[in-house]
């Protein structure tokens, strides 16, 4: 009796032991760095992307094709300009209804780099070969990102304001304003 019971759930034990020894394969590096890499776009409802900045040219950017409520995502500034940006500072407000203040907390990347530009000033002066008039000027390119979170309200979309302080290694301060839309779902 117990013999038959042994050859009936060995076929069984085999299965359950080869399955459990089972692991999905490792992925590869590229097709890990694929899924982890974010994109980074502007929104369609987003009533800037890229303005400038007295000192310099920014670039706002979203890491999702829209912002639905209660969905954290990140929002990217990328600035380019003459002067460093030391900080950024700002929060949302709905614009449709008061849903009170939603800061913002902006971090630099380290990706950031300062490249030399030089600028000729051809003098009219063709006499000499000089390099009179040449002057270097560094452009800074940094990269700053932060998490917004936005609440849910009765509309199927809402409009929010973002206020958006900048201050330069100079303590020069640029504020700036733009509207963006959250959805629900």
């Amino acid at each position: 009796m117990f013999g038959s019971i042994k050859v009936k759930l060995l076929p069984l034990f085999v299965l359950v032991v080869g399955l459990s020894a089972c692991k999905p394969a490792p992925e590869s590096t590229s097709q890990s760095n694929k899924s982890n890499a974010k994109t980074w776009q502007c929104l369609t409802t987003q009533s800037h992307c890229q303005f400038d900045l007295g000192v310099g040219h920014i670039e706002l950017l979203f890491d999702v094709n829209k912002i639905v409520a209660e969905q954290a995502s990140r929002m990217m500034i990328k600035y380019q300009g003459p002067e460093k940006i030391s900080h950024i500072s700002g929060y949302l407000e709905g614009v449709d209804m008061y849903m009170g203040k939603v800061p913002l907390f902006f971090e630099q990347q380290l990706a950031t780099a300062a490249r030399s530009q030089s600028l000729i000033n051809h003098d009219t002066d063709t006499s000499t070969e000089s390099t009179k008039g040449v002057t270097s000027q560094v452009t800074q390119t940094q990269s700053f990102q932060a998490d917004i979170l936005v609440g849910s309200c009765a509309a199927e979309q809402m409009t929010w304001r973002i206020w958006l302080t900048f201050t330069t290694s100079e303590q020069k301060t640029f504020n700036k304003t733009l509207t963006i839309v959250s959805y629900r779902h």
